[in-house]
C-alpha cells in the first residue's frame, strides 16, 4: 500500500479492506462505482481518497463530503483520521443507505450520513458556516463545486477538489477565491491532483503554487 504521512494501523488497514469488500459485494445491485473500477478499487478510490492526508492535516476537523457516492473520500478519511468528524452528503437514497450500512459495519463513530441535497443541509445550523473542510471528488464544475462549498465553510475553511490537471486549468475559480494545486500519484499515470480552494481572505499554507482569481 502507498505510504501516507498519517500512519495507518493494522486495524485501520483492515477497515479499509472491509470497505472495499462491501463496495464489491453491493456494486452490481447499487451501481456504486463504474464496473471497470472494481478490479482496481483500492488504487482508484481508497488510495486516491487518502491522497488528501499528504496535503493537509485533517485531525480534529469538521468535514462535509459532498456527493459521497460509495463513501469516497469520506469513509477512507474517517477511517484514517478518527479524530475528524465526517458528514457524508448523498442525494441518491440507495447510496446514502449503503454509506449508513458501511458506517455501522465498519463501526465508524465519527461519521454521519445525510440523505439530502447539499442545499437542504445548509438549513441546519450545525453546518452553515461552521465547517472546516468540504471535500468534493469527481463531481461538479469548479464554480458549481465552490458554490456548494461556500455556504458550509467557516471563515478559514477550504475545499478539496479531486480533479484532473486539465480540469483545473480549464475551469477558472469564482471571484474571491484562490487555489493551490497538489499533483497526486496514480499507478495508471495521468495528470491528476487535488485542488485546495480557499477564500482570498483566508491564509493559504504551502503548495505547488497558488493563483488569484480572475474574471
Amino acid at each position: 500500500m502507498k505510504s501516507f504521512k498519517c500512519h495507518l494501523t493494522d486495524a485501520q488497514h483492515k477497515q479499509l479492506l472491509g470497505l472495499v469488500r462491501l463496495v464489491c459485494e453491493n456494486n452490481t445491485r447499487l451501481n456504486l462505482v463504474a464496473p471497470g473500477d472494481i478490479p482496481k478499487l483500492w488504487e482508484r478510490h481508497v488510495c486516491d481518497s487518502l491522497e488528501a492526508l499528504d496535503i493537509v492535516d485533517l485531525c480534529g476537523k469538521n468535514i462535509v463530503d459532498i456527493g459521497s457516492g460509495a463513501g469516497f473520500p469520506g469513509l477512507p478519511i474517517a477511517i484514517a483520521v478518527p479524530s475528524a468528524r465526517i458528514t457524508c452528503v448523498e442525494r441518491i437514497r440507495k447510496k446514502a443507505a449503503f454509506i449508513r450500512r458501511a458506517r455501522l459495519g465498519l463501526e465508524l463513530q465519527n461519521v454521519e450520513v445525510a440523505w439530502a441535497d447539499s442545499a437542504e443541509l445548509l438549513q441546519d445550523s450545525r453546518y452553515a458556516g461552521c465547517v472546516d473542510v468540504v471535500t468534493i471528488r469527481a463531481v461538479a464544475h469548479t464554480r458549481e463545486a465552490l458554490s456548494l462549498a461556500s455556504g458550509f465553510l467557516a471563515g478559514n475553511g477550504y475545499a478539496l477538489l479531486w480533479q484532473t490537471r486539465d480540469q483545473m486549468l480549464r475551469e477558472p475559480l469564482p471571484a474571491g477565491w484562490m487555489d493551490e494545486w497538489f499533483p497526486t500519484e496514480t499507478e495508471e499515470g495521468g495528470a491528476r491532483g487535488i485542488r485546495k480552494a480557499f477564500r482570498a481572505t483566508a491564509s493559504s499554507g504551502s503548495g505547488q503554487y497558488n493563483r488569484n482569481t480572475t474574471e
